[in-house]
């Protein structure tokens, strides 16, 4: 109920009761009746606001809630970012088929290109035979061009460290 029905309703209540006894003081049936009408209104009134105002305030706080957590997980991916093209240690995601769909700036050094869309059979054919090996090894030692680097793979995720 709107602030301002309630500052409007309940004093016009209490004042139509007070009307009501001055009018009708010899029917006291009447004015009991109207009465016990009135005070179940001014109940019914406080009971809305009451309810009304504690869902307002819990909106507010879910609100201001969920605003804060959008806001910690837009910091935490472009942290995340910084710390993933920064890191000196190559990243390399896949998909089904094998093809790199994304490669941070260390990963792209170590291969010496952009890598994006590439087969990985094309960069090393030990990488590419272990990852599509049913028992694949979880690390190893890996030839990738004229270099040996150790490989991490993460088969779940489709991606190699």
């Amino acid at each position: 109920m709107n602030k301002m029905h309630v500052r409007f309703v309940a004093p016009m209540l209490i004042i139509a009761e007070l009307i009501i006894f001055i009018l009708f003081r010899e029917n006291s049936t009447f004015v009991i009746i109207f009465s016990v009408i009135i005070v179940v209104a001014l109940f019914n009134i406080y009971f809305q606001v009451y309810y009304y105002r504690r869902k307002d305030q819990k909106i507010t706080w879910l609100s201001r809630k969920l605003k804060d957590t959008q806001e910690t997980l837009i910091r935490k991916d472009a942290a995340e970012k910084v710390v993933a093209e920064q890191m000196p240690v190559g990243i390399v995601i896949y998909d089904d088929d094998y093809y790199i769909k994304w490669a941070n700036n260390h990963a792209k050094e170590i291969f010496e290109n952009i890598l994006l869309l590439r087969n990985i059979s094309t960069l090393s054919p030990e990488v590419f035979e272990n990852i599509t090996t049913p028992n694949g090894k979880p690390e190893g030692v890996f030839k990738i061009y004229t270099h040996e680097y150790d490989v991490k793979f993460d088969f779940s995720n489709k991606s190699l460290t």
